[in-house]
């Protein structure tokens, strides 16, 4: 079985240098934490766009995200 690593961050974590860069970013995509936009404010293979969507069938909140990457 194959697993393919992502970073999970948010605007703060990328602006702030708190992932190195040069190393990680060029080589892993991005899953981009930032809610209420329209679009994401960053270039990334999923966007978690809220942390309030609606699913049938579940009780609460759930995360909801948009993938531009087929993640097989």
């Amino acid at each position: 079985m194959k697993y393919y690593a992502i970073i999970y961050c948010n605007p703060n974590q990328l602006n702030n240098s708190y992932l190195c860069k040069g190393k990680l970013l060029n080589r892993y995509d991005i899953w981009l934490v930032k809610w209420g936009n329209k679009e994401p404010s960053y270039e990334c293979g999923i966007w978690q766009y809220t942390d309030s969507g609606k699913v049938s069938g579940v009780n609460g909140n759930v995360n909801m995200n948009v993938s531009y990457k087929d993640y097989r």
